[in-house]
């Protein structure tokens, strides 16, 4: 329920912030994730790339 909410209003969910402030383990996930994306978009890109030569 608190994500649907927090997804109306484009917010992150009200019980995240403090646990990710407390938890190194969540921010170390977090910033984890947000670098797997990043090496997807651009395998993506190359991919693309490849495919147009």
């Amino acid at each position: 329920m608190i994500d649907i909410a927090s997804e109306d209003r484009d917010e992150i969910p009200m019980d995240l912030p403090e646990y990710i402030k407390e938890s190194y383990l969540a921010r170390a996930a977090l910033r984890r994730s947000r670098k797997m994306e990043e090496i997807e978009r651009k395998s993506e890109v190359i991919s693309k790339l490849n495919k147009s030569c």
